[in-house]
């Protein structure tokens, strides 16, 4: 499976508080042979809101303290991108996350794949998750090609 999704929750208040992330990677880039970490850790890209009730919860989070996790659930099956030679995904925000697994399987083990498209939507420049690695994966890889657009403000002279 190429991604996974689990559900945070806590108590607040008396009332269970549940919220879905995708679980994701440490890195666009292939990780070396050693992937004991996956055993043990898991990765979440988390855009906290001040005001909201569960992202301040997690922000404020200190060493051995805990937060319930569930098991993993998912249907998105690697083989259902076999055999396509062109791969267009669409993310907004931090509807990005599901995307890096995607794109390190599609770089990684699709031998038929020849292009790979993400197009990428942000409120602001700042918004923009991963931007360095996006770059640089772009410029090192003909297959993969990034267009970043914006829908909130505008941006001058910004080149992506």
């Amino acid at each position: 499976m190429v991604f996974t999704l689990i559900f945070l929750s806590f108590l607040h208040i008396d009332t269970e508080v549940v919220r879905p992330y995708t679980a994701a990677l440490p890195s666009l880039y292939p990780e070396p042979e050693d992937n004991s970490h996956f055993l043990t850790n898991i990765y979440l890209m988390i855009k906290i809101y001040p005001h909201g009730v569960f992202t301040p919860f997690i922000d404020s989070l200190q060493i051995g303290d805990s937060v319930s996790v569930s098991n993993p659930e998912g249907s998105f099956r690697c083989s259902q991108m076999k055999g396509k030679a062109e791969l267009l995904l669409l993310a907004a925000g931090t509807g990005f996350t599901p995307m890096i697994n995607v794109i390190r399987f599609a770089l990684k083990e699709s031998c038929c794949l020849r292009k790979i498209r993400l197009i990428f939507f942000n409120k602001k420049e700042e918004d923009i998750l991963w931007r360095d690695q996006l770059d640089q994966l772009s410029s090192k890889d003909n297959s993969f090609f990034k267009q970043i657009g914006f829908s909130d403000e505008e941006i001058h002279a910004f080149n992506g």
